[in-house]
């Protein structure tokens, strides 16, 4: 394992994994998420295209504790949930999927994982949060945050990690 490791406690330490070929973070806390361990990872293409700098950076914005994911997210989420809760006559889903306000989705959100993916994509760095869902059991949910501060797509855990469109929440029909 290669080591890209300081020792200033406000840099975030990573370590190469040859098996999984991944820079993998020490694991950090990340008040946004209200998560005290979350470990942070790249490939070496991400690497070559953001550079240390870059990268750092955007992790950095996304712990800061002034980051309010949840507030960026909610509405989007709740758009989320309520395609799988529109469906649910149609799949017999009626008795897993309440009808709820917008306020109370995060209740059908658990757990958010204790890792992201660093990803590269149009010129910008991205953090990818993957959670467990109540709607979606099989693909889950992801939250990709353009420079660890900007919210840019919510949907499956398993789609691209930005619309064609460009909009935060494309609505499957």
């Amino acid at each position: 394992m290669k080591s890209n490791n300081t020792h200033d406690p406000n840099i975030i330490n990573f370590t190469y994994d040859a098996d999984e070929e991944l820079y993998v973070s020490d694991p950090v806390a990340v008040p946004a998420l209200k998560k005290v361990s979350v470990t942070f990872s790249f490939d070496m293409q991400a690497l070559d295209s953001a550079g240390w700098q870059r990268i750092r950076a955007a992790i950095n914005n996304f712990r800061s504790p002034d980051a309010d994911i949840f507030a960026q997210a909610t509405p989007y989420v709740y758009q989320f949930y309520r395609m799988y809760f529109d469906m649910a006559d149609e799949y017999d889903w009626e008795q897993y999927l309440p009808d709820i306000p917008e306020s109370q989705v995060w209740t059908l959100v658990d757990p958010i994982w204790d890792r992201c993916t660093v990803a590269w994509d149009n010129n910008n760095v991205l953090i990818v949060v993957e959670a467990e869902t109540e709607w979606d059991i099989e693909h889950g949910m992801m939250m990709v945050l353009q420079n660890g501060t900007k919210l840019v797509k919510v949907g499956m855990a398993v789609e691209s990690y930005t619309n064609p469109d460009g909009s935060i929440f494309l609505r499957e029909e």
